[in-house]
This record gives C-alpha cells, sequence and structure tokens, in this order.
C-alpha cells in the first residue's frame, strides 16, 4: 500500500514537472515539392528557440532565435551557396545592435547599426574587393552625417 502510495506521488510530480514545462511541438511549413520550407519551435504555441527557413533544395537560408514569440538574439540569413549573407541581432522583437551584409565572396557588403528596431549609429557600404566607399551616421533614424560631412539641422 505504501509503495502505491509513493509511486502516485512519483507520478504527480512528474506530471506537475511536464505540465510547468509547456507544450513543446513544431509547426512545419512545406514547399509544394514536399520538402520543408521552415521549421519552428513551439512551446505552448509560441515560438521558442530556433526558427529555421530551407531553400527549396533542403539547404538552410536562415536561422532565428526566438524567446516567448519574440525574436530574441542571433539571426543568420544563408546565400544559397552556404555562405552567410546576412547577420542581425534582436532583442524583443526589436533589431538591435550591428545587422552586417555580405557579398558572396566573405566580404561585408553593409553594416549598419540599429537601437531599439531603428537606424542608431554607423553605417559603411563596401565594394565587392572590400573597400569601403560610403559611411553615414544616424541618430535615431535621422541621418546626420555623410561621408564625413555633418547635414545642416
Amino acid at each position: 500500500m505504501r509503495t502505491l502510495f509513493y509511486l502516485l506521488i512519483i507520478v504527480f510530480i512528474i506530471n506537475l514537472f511536464s505540465a510547468c514545462q509547456g507544450k513543446k511541438s513544431q509547426d512545419l511549413k512545406y514547399y509544394p515539392n514536399g520538402s520543408v520550407m521552415r521549421k519552428t519551435n513551439l512551446i505552448d504555441h509560441k515560438k521558442e528557440g530556433e526558427m529555421i527557413e530551407y531553400y527549396n533544395d533542403g539547404k538552410v537560408k536562415s536561422i532565428c532565435l526566438f524567446e516567448n514569440d519574440l525574436q530574441t538574439g542571433r539571426c543568420i540569413y544563408y546565400f544559397q551557396s552556404g555562405a552567410i549573407q546576412e547577420i542581425q541581432y534582436y532583442e524583443s522583437d526589436k533589431q538591435q545592435s550591428g545587422d552586417t551584409i555580405f557579398y558572396e565572396n566573405g566580404r561585408y557588403q553593409l553594416i549598419m547599426n540599429f537601437k531599439d528596431g531603428i537606424k542608431h549609429g554607423a553605417v559603411q557600404k563596401y565594394d565587392t574587393i572590400g573597400e569601403m566607399y560610403f559611411h553615414a551616421k544616424y541618430n535615431m533614424d535621422t541621418l546626420i552625417e555623410v561621408n564625413g560631412v555633418p547635414l545642416a539641422k
């Protein structure tokens, strides 16, 4: 009798722990040919963890992170060749810090800074051989300087 009682307590604790973890699932979207287009991890129907998008041929197109249904952390986009195309950072669904776009050869194409989802800070553009040909500065989404020349207020 005592063993049955302890067994019921253990089962209750396991069920309670599982309920606190939330219901885990995956949302899958498919291309017409049947290959996976996007795979999203969910907890209680909210995006949590990785969301991976794929090209039609199965190669990874992007990997973005979510926390409680909000984009949070690093998001990496890939060319079909597998080379990194863009790296972004998010906090609570707003773009933060640097957004870096690359040419397929791996060189920088554009570096732009964000704060709370708007342009803030330096912007630099590069040609395909890595030479910077443009730089600017933004202050809370307002362009304030281009190629070292302050803009009139």
